[in-house]
């Protein structure tokens, strides 16, 4: 006579309460099954039992693979107190094979190069571009608008490349927003790197060592610092508070006269 059971299990980030719960469960329903039925236990128990079967040879099979978890363990520890095993686990099954649709190849279409925003931020170069702006700016006499904003569009657009550039990395805005501080050590970390390469030794791997968590604390701190300066930015455009907006969304630069941007911001 053959008994099956199925369960669902408890996802894994789920307390270990519930998980005890549904394995004490099952443990209750094979103790009222006669000893003599064959127990198929079904379904899906949302664990990862790992490839270490020397340690559970008679539970887990040669054919696994991966890493064990907290839900893995709990599901072997049932497996060895009731003498089950992982059925799968003993037999090499077929690999799985994933159907991909077939590609269509489209011609993308040309798109205007992006502007180095970070540039933004010297203020000769915003000066320089508000100049020329001016002198390009004038709208043709024309009363058809679709000319008119074609022309305001491609007037700003081509001042700002000509003036800011064109974006030559497509780093994370956290990273622009810091990237002079950031360069610096990260060129740091290189040559340390390079230095530990050409010569192997306990002082150029220190120095390396540090380079590295230096880059990586520090990396962790502008990221934080950008997004914490975001969400000022949103909170105060959710209350509605426009001066709010400009107070926190301004970043601590200084202008060539040693005044800060904030009050220009102000002013303005």
């Amino acid at each position: 006579m053959v008994s099956l059971i199925n369960a669902y299990a408890p996802i894994m980030t789920s307390s270990t309460e519930e998980k005890d719960e549904l394995y004490d469960d099952l443990g209750l329903t094979l103790r009222d099954m006669r000893q003599q039925e064959s127990v198929f236990l079904l379904g899906h128990i949302n664990a990862r039992v790992g490839s270490d079967h020397s340690s559970w040879p008679s539970f887990l099979g040669q054919f696994v693979f991966g890493k064990m978890n907290e839900s893995g363990q709990h599901l072997l520890e049932f497996c060895c107190r009731h003498d089950l095993c992982i059925n799968n686990s003993f037999f090499d099954t077929k690999p799985k094979v994933n159907f991909q649709p077939r590609k269509i190849h489209r011609l993308k279409k040309e798109r205007r190069p992006s502007i180095n925003v970070n540039k933004t931020r010297d203020l000769l170069k915003v000066e320089e571009f508000t100049a020329v702006l001016v002198n390009d700016l004038p709208v043709p006499p024309c009363d058809n608008a679709s000319e008119r904003w074609l022309h305001l569009r491609s007037a700003i657009f081509n001042n700002a490349f000509s003036t800011f550039g064109k974006r030559q990395n497509q780093s994370a805005d956290w990273f622009q927003s810091s990237e002079e501080e950031l360069l610096h050590l990260v060129e740091e970390k290189k040559r340390a790197l390079s230095s530990y390469k050409n010569l192997p030794s306990e002082r150029n791997l220190k120095v390396l060592r540090t380079a590295r968590n230096r880059v990586q604390q520090t990396a962790r701190r502008c990221a934080n610092d950008h997004w914490h300066w975001l969400s000022s930015i949103q909170t105060a455009t959710i209350v509605g508070n426009i001066r709010g907006i400009y107070q926190t969304g301004n970043r601590p630069y200084t202008k060539q006269d040693g005044s800060s941007e904030v009050s220009h911001w102000r002013d303005h």
